[in-house]
């Protein structure tokens, strides 16, 4: 495969632009929650202490606080489901050209190397690729839009 590592998988992930645009606003939105709920948690509290306890305004922000976690928990569940598929996607197509490079090689090259060694370096290579896509891409961009918006 020539290229960089970069180069390559940018040219992978490239394909998969409409689902990399949907799992961002996707994480976008379930960050929300993130930080709507606290001051909503906040305002109970201050509703909290008055003298006369407002019941309506604890009942309003409580209702909107049931209504972002449950709106959140979508975002999240979409979040999670695109990038998953994007990087099963991704690994499906990498093993594709991966198998394509591999029975185009010399017969030279299966006698130096053994069957065993190459398909379990197919396995393990592109099953780390896929964990790397679907969990640690994720939680760097949520992290990264926590720390944006905390500053």
């Amino acid at each position: 495969m020539p290229g960089s590592p970069l180069k390559t998988m940018s040219n992978y992930s490239s394909r998969q632009t409409c689902s990399i645009f949907i799992g961002m606003i996707s994480l976008i939105g379930g960050s929300f929650s993130n930080f709507a709920v606290p001051a909503l948690i906040g305002y109970v509290v201050d509703a909290m202490k008055e003298d006369p306890v407002n019941w309506n305004d604890i009942n309003f922000y409580c209702f909107w606080m049931m209504i972002i976690v449950l709106v959140s928990a979508g975002f999240v569940w979409v979040r999670g489901t695109t990038f998953n598929t994007m990087s099963e996607r991704i690994a499906q197509e990498l093993r594709y050209d991966l198998f394509y490079f591999i029975i185009h090689k010399d017969v030279a090259f299966f006698d130096e190397t053994k069957t065993g060694d190459i398909l379990s370096r197919i396995s393990s290579d592109t099953s780390v690729i896929q964990d790397g896509l679907s969990t640690n891409i994720s939680m760097f961009i949520r992290a990264f839009i926590f720390i944006v918006v905390t500053m």
